[in-house]
Parts: structure tokens; C-alpha cells; sequence
């Protein structure tokens, strides 16, 4: 049964996941400055729909995606700024 408002999967894809220093600012206004890892992923039909509004699960750990998605190249890929999420109760 689907419970409305709960996460559900967009898509499963591999990526590059790479750790960052987590006080470097990357882009004006958003949280990304608190961004502890980037996730790089092909550019694809899918991966182009991916928002800030969505989330990363790597190895059952859900991330935050802290800014808008960057495109990489001339639609080579897609970086994503991601934080350990904040699970509630």
C-alpha cells in the first residue's frame, strides 16, 4: 500500500559518490555549504528530473540533496551535493 506523502524510488542508478571538506560554500544561498559528500551520476531521461526536493539513499542511508543539481559537461552528468539526512522521531 502507498502511504501518501512517503518516499517511494525514482530510479536506481550506480554513481561516483566522493567526499567534500564541510565548510566549503558552492553555491550562493543554498545549504550546500554544509555538503559532506557529491554524488556524480550519467545524465539521462530520468537524472534530468532530479531536484533539490528529492533524496539519495546510498548503502540504506538516505541524503539530503542541499542545492540544485549541477549539470556536468554538455549533458555527460549530473552532480548532486548531498548531506546525511535528519530522521525524525
Amino acid at each position: 500500500t502507498r502511504v501518501p506523502g512517503a518516499w517511494a524510488t525514482l530510479t536506481t542508478r550506480w554513481g561516483s559518490v566522493q567526499r567534500r571538506s564541510g565548510r566549503e560554500p558552492v553555491a550562493a544561498g543554498t545549504r550546500a555549504g554544509e555538503a559532506s559528500q557529491s554524488v556524480w551520476l550519467r545524465f539521462d531521461s530520468v537524472t534530468r528530473t532530479i531536484t533539490a526536493r528529492d533524496a539519495v539513499e546510498i548503502d540504506g542511508q538516505r541524503f539530503e540533496i542541499v542545492a540544485p543539481p549541477i549539470e556536468v559537461g554538455r549533458r555527460e552528468g549530473i552532480e548532486l551535493l548531498i548531506m546525511a539526512a535528519v530522521l525524525e522521531g
